[in-house]
């Protein structure tokens, strides 16, 4: 049984464990006894730590970041140590989660018009120059700018009169995705339209975020 006033509290806890990931190599496996006793704590998948037969970071798509893998069986499958933590320290709540994974639908439909426009700027922009801060950078992102992407969102959710908990979704390869797809292209329709954008290097689009909203 792991022991959680070893870490204090949640944010201790993910520190804690994001450091000792961070120490394992990419498609290298291995086992660690207080990561397999932690991965008990997944709030839908029932795993037992004497069944997984290795551990390994690997890359995830569709963002190809490094993420744990476990293996039991025949069977490689990532999952999220930060949904270990929160059951661990009764912050999980399944409502919350739902919405969360929602959004992240929303999300990727939205995605396919920015990606587009992104291009158009980034033409528009050759020299990499980050609009707020000036720096030259390889690395633009874009900023939904001035109305933030959270603020469509909610408009779009509140003018068709959306609950969210009651929508219908899936999840495949790493990424969400609405059952409906006719509300899936009545949302990409209205982003796009009201949409407006801006390249910022990281570290500005990470500090203005949703501008408050």
């Amino acid at each position: 049984m792991i022991d959680k006033e070893k870490y204090k509290n949640i944010t201790n806890a993910k520190k804690y464990f994001s450091k000792l990931l961070k120490q394992y190599n990419e498609n290298i496996n291995f086992n660690n006894n207080e990561i397999l006793e932690l991965l008990e704590y997944h709030p839908t998948k029932n795993i037992k730590k004497e069944n997984i037969e290795y551990l390994v970071m690997k890359k995830r798509p569709p963002y190809y970041k490094l993420a744990l893998y476990y293996k039991i069986d025949d069977n490689l499958d990532d999952i999220s140590y930060i949904e270990c933590l929160k059951v661990l320290y009764n912050k999980y709540n399944k409502e919350d989660n739902i919405i969360y994974d929602i959004n992240q639908a929303f999300r990727n439909i939205s995605e396919r018009g920015t990606k587009k426009d992104f291009k158009l700027l980034a033409l528009q922009n050759n020299n990499n120059i980050c609009t707020n801060c000036n720096i030259k950078t390889d690395k633009l992102e874009t900023d939904h700018y001035p109305i933030p992407y959270k603020k469509i969102l909610d408009d779009f959710i509140k003018d068709n009169n959306i609950n969210l908990p009651k929508l219908k979704y899936k999840y495949i390869n790493n990424q969400y995705y609405l059952d409906d797809k006719t509300l899936s292209n009545k949302f990409l329709n209205y982003h796009d339209k009201t949409a407006k954008y801006r390249l910022l290097c990281k570290s500005c689009n990470c500090h203005f975020g949703s501008y408050g909203y």
